[in-house]
């Protein structure tokens, strides 16, 4: 590839937590020159120092964290890059990063990391007093840093977009009302229910390639490439779900499926959750024997599994890209999602039980890997 036709591209994330969802994509710019803008000195790595050192070692370019550079704006100036893709739309950092971005003439692109909902979901964590004012200080101080940064004419914008991220955290998440740091030039999409979401976020329709969740198309491609050792039942876990559980029949279902069908149970715990934890609560919960899947993806569990049993995860989202039946649950939190209406998706047991015992062929899917795809698109 000549120097004309090389890319300069800046992923960017708030912190190196995210590199876990940029890696998948950025192993494919070889060919470009790539950095990761983050701000870890100030919100936190997001991940324990031996992932994160593993995660940075993946990433074929250069690692810069803001407080090093000074200057959002001096900084694109000075490196004038082509494009900068982002994984959320949603975050303080993200907002005022695409703020400079877009007065600098640059590309926006995004890619989203996770499942997003259209609406607003009832707040599950109860915040001590001292833990959220001691919230409210930390992002006033986020604030304070940015907004030094700011240029006169935009600080009134900027405290207006301030405001309602502090006062109105639901509008700031669904449907923001101040137009600051939100301009994209192509959005690239889980699903076609996304369109909806993000055309109500931004307010105008932006244009979108349907590619599916990179993290979870990534896994499957490595899932194909493994043997199947096993017949299992995946139970796709999430963070607090006891109470959950106890709303629905998951635990009766799931015990039935596993007896009727000669199943193993594998249970995988989110990337959010305390492996000891996890086993101490489904050991009180499930009366038959299950193995805990600790391996660093969901590649393993998917290689093995028959069915998949999960709340409103993005994980699920294997199913359809692998032709796998799955029993989706919802509760007063996990609310069911316009994902997963396919073919292989099921909200009964019984459901479920009748395309198991009807179903005369396997098929398998072509996947391409969503990397690819945006790839396609820088280089056009």
């Amino acid at each position: 590839m000549n120097n004309r036709s090389k890319k300069r591209i800046i992923f960017v994330d708030t912190w190196v937590r995210g590199l876990k969802f940029i890696n998948p994509v950025a192993k494919f710019f070889s060919n470009h020159k790539i950095f990761f803008l983050h701000y870890s000195s100030l919100y936190g790595d997001g991940v324990e120092s031996s992932l994160k050192n593993q995660l940075c070692d993946e990433f074929n370019g250069e690692i810069i964290d803001l407080k090093d550079i000074g200057s959002i704006d001096e900084f694109l100036k000075q490196q004038r890059p082509d494009f900068l893709i982002f994984i959320s739309v949603h975050g303080v950092l993200q907002r005022v990063v695409n703020h400079f971005s877009q007065s600098n003439g640059i590309k926006n692109l995004f890619f989203p990391h996770g499942a997003r909902f259209e609406e607003a979901l009832p707040l599950r964590t109860k915040y001590s007093l001292k833990k959220y004012f001691s919230r409210v200080a930390f992002y006033l101080r986020v604030f304070i840093i940015f907004g030094k940064q700011i240029q006169t004419k935009h600080i009134f914008k900027y405290l207006l977009f301030a405001c309602e991220f502090i006062l109105f955290k639901n509008q700031f998440n669904l449907k923001p009302q101040i137009e600051f740091g939100k301009r994209f030039d192509f959005l690239f999409l889980n699903h076609k229910e996304d369109i909806s979401y993000f055309n109500n976020f931004f307010g105008e329709k932006i244009e979108s390639k349907i590619i599916g969740n990179v993290s979870v198309i990534e896994d499957c491609l490595k899932a194909q490439d493994l043997p199947k050792i096993s017949n299992s039942l995946i139970f796709y876990s999430q963070p607090d779900m006891k109470n959950e559980i106890h709303e629905t029949s998951l635990v009766s279902d799931i015990c039935d499926l596993v007896r009727k069908y000669n199943l193993e149970l594998l249970i995988r715990p989110h990337p959010g959750e305390n492996i000891e934890n996890c086993l101490t609560l489904y050991k009180n919960i499930f009366p038959i024997n299950f193995k805990l899947d600790k391996t660093p993806n969901m590649a393993y569990s998917l290689s093995n599994a028959s069915i998949i049993v999960g709340f409103n995860s993005a994980s699920l989202l294997a199913a359809n890209y692998l032709c796998i039946p799955a029993l989706v649950y919802s509760s007063s939190y996990f609310v069911s999602s316009p994902y997963f209406n396919g073919k292989f998706y099921f909200q009964s047991k019984s459901d479920i039980e009748l395309f198991l015992d009807n179903r005369t062929n396997l098929v398998k899917n072509n996947l391409v890997h969503p990397g690819e795809m945006i790839l396609a698109y820088i280089e056009k």
